[in-house]
């Protein structure tokens, strides 16, 4: 395949459908090699139950069959941030099209926050809706409603728009419609975005859900519906189709762009056509062979590929007797045109397996069409037997497939065509290709790409897997989904796993993640985990904050050891450059040798900061401890690396050049006690607060050698600091000076994050940008617990030690009033450099950082593979025929409920306050409870209806209170995250009085602000 060629070429990279007998592309694939027919047969009571005409039963011309879907009628509208009462109100055609966005995403590993423009191309059935205007909820009023929620949740324009509004997504959206060649047609005007440039990537599909469901048809003679419930494509038997239920949609993008990124390619577009016949044919209804032709042949034409060479074609297939011949001699035109050479291509139709799903009919075929293709599968045409006598296959370039069977390449790739025709002529043709390329990635073309320059890493490479879901049992049963995944695929490429899964999923407040090696060790520990939440392997959490404040901790003397970072340096790209940046700095590798372990532990720090910000972590404040203030002001913006170095270097240098022969020792107790043991010694100062129970003294060696022997022999803890100079202390006095020359040289600027001084122990204000500052910072105590403790006083509690070994996190700890919080290591000696630091980014995205994952994996080449689902936690959410109110007496209080309507709207209420007032005229009681549950009344009018009942409720002395509205709104505000902010009234009077004062709601803003907003 050529440049040419791929550049004008579309990847499919995700798929996903819910298909008559099958739930997933995957089962809707093995039907379809199986040769399963789906089309169901129905029962009597099954029939009637879905509002079915019981004088239709004995017809002999009524089929009772129909292709349907499972749980149609169940959605999980949390996931989408949709109320109950919105979901129900909501074309189920609208629903499934949404998880189906979803789930596209996802098997494309695209999820959650997708790169770039995303467009949205799809097409529906049925008229307005027939989920509203089907006989069991007709609704006369809905008729020329324009604008409401009932139309918003049903009109086939909000269609695409609603899955950009929920999923994000910002290309072109709108609804394509040309009957049943609908889905195939968003399909090439898909692939015309992309190639314009209009978006990234783009969803293309339609769905078809018909209202009542489980129900059969009349046959009424026309040579359009089957008489017995069977579709039988280009057969001689072939006397009409099965109308049915189904849904499909494909993410696509450039080829070029998908090699690029590493994707999954099921296929490729090569090219594509549309045209219509215009009036050349019998009626409106009819179809016409030579406009079928023509965009046959103009799709060609476009993919730049011979007739000869397509092996496959997926035909519209109507099963009709004159349907399928002029369908056939317009295929035959088209191929004619380049090739004399017969029965070379296999034909079939997808239609034989579950009927005709109108819309949905041509995606299900390009599905069908790409999974051969990528299966290298010819897959069987089912119901196939003799020819149709006005078809001459013989003599055409097809025969009909009836059994599956290998495809076999004939030294080139494998083309296939997907033909779909719609009732007002409108044509698409379609023109797939294998995928035949499997190169990886190049060095920076994309996220986790390795460099070239580094080694493969072994099997036995460590790898975070971390999932979420917005429930636990969501969670759970994801987790299922993986272990099942793992038991399947054993041998798959845990790093791919783990890539598509950290970011090809959306991040929701359940979370789950583990540190692995193998498939079978993640298989493990998620099964365990499942049995048992508090099983070893897996850390598991609820996230309160998303992006929690985190804070660096930057350790200073002391913490160095040899060969340091040196996994890092092998493995990260970033962390390499950062260290090689400091070495073209400094002149020299700044992790080479240890004669200058001061600038090498700074540029370690400094690298590391920068790593842990490449993979989404960004501090909100930082702290450094002794020579870490240098690198926790760096990352802060108070000086440049070239000044920080320039810093570090000197202050090395001067340090170095002391001739004190001090020393340095940690004592385990108050530093209060501790000043008062110094009172006696005239050498040994206080040189650091690391805790509330320990402290660093610093003094002349011999000093500070006795008092350590003293403190031992009184029992209490204390060990010598390696080193022979004594820090933070006046010893140091005698390059003070020197240093504050270096440091005038310096440019600083003010913070731009929150950075807590190590002298004073407070936030640091515009005194850290000095020369006089940083001069002082050699001989003055270091505060580090008061660093903590202010700290403390914030909501900060997620602490990552950036340095080579966990120095200060139990230091940290002990300082805050409670040992609360996240603290976390970057580095431990003996532990590989990588683990421990996806350890820690694991544990960090269970407590709410959304980590980047793409960034922690961009040293290693990745591709996106294709991964268990989310489990949408579906419940039924459908319309009930409407019983406006029922009352109840329970002791000397009336009880009248409002149950669930079809629509608010003005004749609703206005019927409800008929019923209530009836009823309150021939109540007998004191007081009267109108119960709202499960209603949804939440609009003015509902409300103005109040206002009417109160009024009469106050004429005949009967108290009134509401029951339920509250709870309706209270669940709008949850899902919407509006509880946070407002508060609700609960009582009759306080919602009239907010109506009677023009608002239109009746809720309050929460503290501290006391007024009220409608």
């Amino acid at each position: 395949m050529n440049d040419s060629i791929i550049s004008n070429s579309i990847a499919i990279i995700g798929m996903a459908g819910r298909f008559p007998g099958a739930r997933n592309v995957d089962q809707f694939w093995s039907n379809v090699v199986a040769g399963v027919e789906s089309i169901t047969s129905l029962t009597n009571e099954e029939m009637l139950q879905s509002g079915a005409d019981p004088s239709w039963l004995n017809r002999p011309d009524f089929v009772k069959a129909a292709p349907v879907i499972d749980d149609f009628d169940k959605f999980d509208p949390k996931f989408f941030k949709i109320s109950r009462r919105e979901a129900e109100i909501m074309d189920p055609q609208q629903r499934i099209l949404l998880e189906l966005a979803w789930e596209t995403m996802e098997r494309a590993g695209y999820a959650g926050d997708p790169p770039g423009l995303v467009g949205v191309f799809t097409g529906a059935g049925g008229l307005m809706s027939s989920y509203l205007l089907s006989p069991m909820h007709f609704y006369s009023r809905l008729i020329g409603s324009t604008g409401s929620m009932h139309c918003a949740g049903n009109d086939k324009d909000y269609l695409s728009t609603r899955i950009s509004y929920k999923l994000n997504l910002r290309g072109p959206s709108f609804t394509v419609q040309s009957a049943c060649s609908t889905s195939l047609v968003t399909v090439h005007l898909a692939c015309q975005s992309l190639l314009a440039g209009e978006c990234d990537m783009a969803l293309a599909g339609g769905v078809t859900v018909r209202v009542p469901h489980r129900i059969g048809y009349i046959h009424t003679g026309q040579a359009l519906l089957s008489p017995d419930g069977h579709c039988r494509p280009f057969d001689a038997g072939a006397n009409g189709t099965v109308f049915g239920s189904g849904a499909g949609l494909v993410l696509l993008k450039p080829l070029a762009q998908a090699i690029k990124d590493g994707d999954h390619v099921h296929a490729v577009i090569r090219g594509s056509a549309v045209n219509n016949d215009g009036a050349a044919k019998l009626s409106y209804w009819a179809t016409n062979a030579e406009g079928q032709a023509a965009a046959c042949a103009d799709a060609m034409a476009v993919a730049e590929v011979e007739p000869r060479s397509i092996g496959l074609v997926e035909a519209h297939g109507t099963a009709t007797a004159m349907g399928d011949p002029v369908e056939i001699f317009g295929l035959n035109k088209a191929f004619r045109r380049g090739t004399k050479d017969k029965q070379f291509c296999a034909i079939g139709s997808v239609k034989s397996n579950f009927g005709h799903l109108e819309a949905a009919a041509g995606i299900a075929s390009l599905i069908k069409a790409a999974l051969a293709l990528e299966h290298k599968k010819l897959p069987p045409s089912i119901n196939y037997h003799e020819s149709n006598p006005a078809i001459n296959f013989p003599e055409s370039p097809f025969f009909v497939i009836t059994e599956c069977r290998d495809w076999p390449s004939n030294g080139q790739p494998r083309r296939a065509a997907v033909n779909s025709l719609g009732i007002g002529g409108t044509n698409a043709h379609v023109i797939l290709e294998e995928k035949l390329f499997s190169p990886l990635p190049q060095a920076g073309e994309g996220p986790g790409v390795r460099a070239a320059e580094l080694k493969t890493i072994s099997t036995l490479h460590s790898h975070a897997l971390a999932i979420s879901a917005q429930t636990p049992t969501a969670l759970n049963e994801l987790a299922g989904r993986y272990v099942e995944y793992f038991d399947a695929n054993p041998n798959s490429n845990l790093g791919d796993v783990c890539f598509t899964t950290n970011t090809g999923r959306g991040r929701f407040q359940h979370r789950l993640s583990a540190v692995v090696r193998s498939t079978n060790e993640a298989r493990k520990f998620l099964d365990a985990w499942r049995q048992d939440k508090s099983a070893p392997g897996c850390v598991h959490g609820i996230v309160d904050v998303i992006n929690p404040p985190v804070t660096f901790l930057f350790p200073g003397e002391g913490s160095q050891y040899a060969g340091m970072g040196r996994g890092l340096y092998e493995s990260e790209p970033v962390f390499r450059e950062n260290i090689d940046r400091c070495g073209t700095i400094l002149k020299s590798s700044p992790l080479e040798g240890e004669a200058d372990f001061q600038t090498a532990l700074f540029a370690l720090e400094y690298s590391l900061a920068c790593l842990w910000k490449s993979w989404g972590v960004e501090p909100a404040a930082v702290i450094g401890h002794g020579l870490g203030e240098y690198a926790a002001a760096t990352v802060a913006g108070v000086f440049s690396l070239e000044d920080a170095l320039r810093l570090v270097s000197a202050r090395e240098k001067l340090i170095n050049s002391l001739l004190n022969e001090g020393r340095m020792a940690v004592v385990l107790a108050e530093p209060a006690r501790v000043a008062e043991m110094l009172k006696s010694y005239d050498d040994i100062y206080l040189a650091a607060v690391n805790s509330p129970r320990q402290t660093v003294v610093s003094g002349r060696a011999e000093a500070i050698e006795s008092l350590t022997d003293h403190l031992t022999a009184e029992g209490l803890r204390c060990r010598l600091l390696p080193g022979k100079r004594a820090l933070y202390c006046p010893l140091v006095e005698p390059i003070v000076e020197r240093f504050r020359c270096v440091c005038e040289k310096v440019t600083f600027h003010k913070p731009r994050i929150e950075i807590i001084s190590g002298l004073s122990g407070s936030q640091a204000g515009a005194e850290i940008a000095t020369a006089d500052y940083w001069h002082r910072h050699l001989c003055k105590l270091i505060r580090f617990a008061e660093c903590v403790a202010t700290l403390d006083q914030s909501d900060h509690r997620v602490f990552v030690e950036i340095g080579p070994r966990p120095l200060l996190l139990g230091l940290g700890r002990r300082s805050m009033r409670q040992w609360e919080g996240l603290w976390l290591p970057s580095l431990k000696p003996g532990q590989p450099d990588r683990r421990t630091m996806l350890s820690a980014a694991a544990r960090l995205f269970v407590r709410g950082i959304n980590m980047n994952w793409a960034g922690a994996d961009r040293g290693f080449a990745r591709r996106r593979i294709v991964l268990p689902t989310y489990p949408f936690q579906r419940k039924k959410y459908w319309i009930e025929p409407m019983s406006v109110i029922k009352q109840e007496l329970k002791g000397e209080v009336r009880v009248l409920t409002i149950e669930p309507a079809r629509l608010v709207d003005s004749e609703t209420i206005d019927q409800c306050y008929r019923e209530i007032a009836a009823a309150l005229d021939k109540c007998e009681e004191n007081h009267v409870v109108l119960n709202f549950s499960r209603v949804g009344f939440m609009s003015s009018m509902a409300l103005g209806m109040l206002v009417r009942v109160n009024k009469r409720c106050k004429e005949y002395k009967v108290s009134l209170k509401l029951s339920g509205i509250a709870s309706e709104i209270r669940e709008v505000f949850k899902i919407t995250g509006m509880d946070k902010l407002f508060e609700i009234h609960s009582d009759a009077e306080a919602a009239i009085a907010s109506l009677k004062s023009g608002g239109g709601m009746f809720f309050r803003k929460k503290k501290p602000a006391s007024y009220e907003v409608s």
